[in-house]
């Protein structure tokens, strides 16, 4: 079993992810669906290195709270 180098905090996850969406987008820009946004915003974040590979991450049922989605989009 791998050992986690790190462990982020479902409120910290929330806060990183929800700076990256206060980005800009393009115009026409279409939203993805939850699920898909979460997932390419956590790839991302890990992308550039502002959450480290092997970090432990939150349970579902706290990140689900911390962000105000169900946990079925977590999960997803």
């Amino acid at each position: 079993m791998a050992q986690w180098t790190s462990a982020v905090g479902a409120a910290q996850l929330a806060r990183l992810l929800q700076s990256q969406q206060e980005r800009p987008a393009g115009p026409g820009t279409r939203r993805p669906p939850a699920y898909r946004a979460l997932a390419d915003g956590i790839r991302l974040l890990v992308l550039e290195g502002r959450v480290p590979v092997a970090a432990r991450l939150p349970a579902e049922r706290e990140l689900a709270l911390a962000l105000s989605v169900s946990r079925t989009t977590v999960a997803a």
